[in-house]
């Protein structure tokens, strides 16, 4: 939610400087919430993508790795 959105918001429930203060404050706080399990879900798909590339790297038979490796080719881009 925006500033305008907040401001508009405050101003329909009519709410008092410190709940205003503490609307925003929530806000900002959710937002760096959401901004970080975004991250962490980056990362662990990172972590997952190459964790998938090394257990294909590892098959012996090279058929078989060649083979898994054109189905999952996306990771090795």
């Amino acid at each position: 939610m925006n500033n305008d959105e907040m401001n508009k918001l405050s101003d329909a429930l009519e709410l008092s400087e410190s709940q205003r203060l503490a609307l925003y404050s929530y806000s900002e706080r959710q937002a760096k919430e959401k901004a970080q399990t975004q991250e962490q879900k980056k990362e662990l798909s990172s972590l997952e993508k190459h964790e998938k590339r090394q257990q294909i790297m590892s098959i012996k038979d090279a058929n078989q790795r060649q083979e898994e490796i054109a189905k999952h080719v996306e990771l090795f881009k």
